[in-house]
């Protein structure tokens, strides 16, 4: 949450940049995101807050979920059906067994074995403290206000918009740092808009440095306007 509050700064206030930038999208007028950056001049923070911005809906529409820049179809409707019944039945393989020590699947295994990579990282980290399954179904919970996975409470994230995106990012954070590359490589397959995002934020920071704050005063920067 630090790390996200300190790189977007200016969560909740980009409608503006948002609303302009799928226009341009949509009307042709921007060829790409990368080319609306410098069309405006945007500086880092409000151009990778527009990046994540950018990747979160993608990652949304992926899994079915509609928003007022893409209306749900039918085919998205499917998958979101699709996506609810992978989690659903990771819970299952997970925390049935777990909790009752026998299986308790009521429907055949379509996406998870017991010998399935992920499912042995998950098994790993629980014996370790580590609820690697918690974080993945808490990261869906956000993407999608809990249409598919859960986490925290509709009630929560309805108190204030920005915390979709911030309960996104701090579970893309816990993800990408476990020490099974088994659990980074699913998620990479199933979100790779998401994650593509976060492994190219991560290479910019390493490369040119933490942005967002400015050094010299430690205050951040001010939001610009287009």
């Amino acid at each position: 949450h630090y790390m996200h509050h300190n790189l977007h700064p200016y969560i909740n206030k980009m409608d503006d940049v948002y609303k302009l930038y799928h226009y341009e999208i949509k009307k042709g007028i921007s060829a790409s995101l990368d080319d609306f950056v410098a069309s405006y001049n945007l500086n880092k923070q409000t151009a990778d807050h527009l990046r994540f911005h950018d990747a979160y809906f993608k990652s949304r529409h992926r899994v079915g979920v509609g928003s007022r820049y893409k209306r749900s179809t039918k085919a998205m409707s499917d998958s979101t059906a699709a996506h609810k019944e992978m989690m659903d039945e990771l819970h299952q393989r997970i925390f049935w067994k777990h909790d009752t020590g026998t299986l308790g699947m009521t429907q055949k295994t379509v996406y998870f074995t017991d010998d399935h990579p992920l499912v042995r990282a998950i098994k790993a980290d629980l014996k370790t403290g580590n609820d690697t399954h918690i974080m993945l179904q808490d990261l869906f919970g956000a993407l999608t206000k809990n249409k598919i996975g859960y986490g925290h409470s509709n009630g929560y994230y309805s108190s204030r918009a920005s915390l979709l995106r911030h309960e996104t990012f701090a579970n893309l954070t816990n993800l990408y740092v476990n020490e099974n590359p088994a659990v980074w490589r699913w998620l990479s397959e199933t979100l790779p808009e998401l994650t593509g995002y976060y492994e190219n934020l991560i290479d910019d920071i390493l490369a040119n440095g933490y942005f967002g704050i400015v050094q010299e005063t430690g205050k951040i920067a001010a939001y610009p306007t287009i």
